[in-house]
């Protein structure tokens, strides 16, 4: 499955946006540890701080299964950025427990710069969070974390199924235009 593409590094302005997906898998350190099939409905809105800056604002339904693994309650991220194949909710910290994840590192050095002087993640609080479309639509929300090292993903696999529907019914338009043509 191919995801939307997107010209790397631009700062966008962030939409509320509302994605219910039905299964997941829990990643650590490079292996799949858990998946499961629910519903958990995943919230993004804008907020305006108290100095003015507009902010990503992330909420999770919070369900039994996932209480040990990702913080529910709302996440504030500094800065919405695009990437190759995804758009991407940031925080990225000058210094903190996240210095030696390379992804923040890269950020931090190389492309926008810090977006807080100092932060320590918890536990179970992503750094980035990551939004994946098929046609503009929200196909998969992903959250990656610092200590441990640990990746969620939740799919919306009702988006997934319908692009591979719609790729068979353009196949066989395109048969019956191949025979028409080949007939006359």
């Amino acid at each position: 499955m191919t995801y939307d593409k997107f010209e790397p590094f631009n700062r966008v302005a962030f939409q509320d946006f509302n994605f219910v997906s039905n299964r997941y898998e829990v990643w650590q350190s490079g292996n799949k540890v858990r998946e499961s099939i629910a519903s958990i409905t995943i919230r993004g809105e804008v907020k305006i701080t108290s100095d003015g800056e507009e902010r990503a604002v992330i909420s999770i339904d919070e369900i039994e299964s996932l209480k040990n693994e990702i913080t529910a309650s709302v996440k504030q991220f500094d800065v919405f950025l695009t990437a190759n194949d995804r758009l991407q909710l940031w925080i990225i910290p000058f210094s903190g427990n996240g210095d030696r994840v390379t992804a923040i590192d890269l950020m931090k050095t190389m492309t926008i710069g810090a977006t807080r002087e100092h932060y320590d993640f918890g536990t179970n609080e992503p750094y980035v969070c990551s939004i994946f479309l098929v046609n503009q639509k929200i196909a998969k929300v992903t959250f990656s974390f610092v200590d441990p090292d640990k990746l969620i993903e939740f799919f919306d696999d009702s988006i997934m199924k319908s692009v591979v529907e719609e790729k068979s019914e353009l196949e066989r338009e395109i048969e019956e235009l191949q025979k028409l043509m080949g007939n006359s």
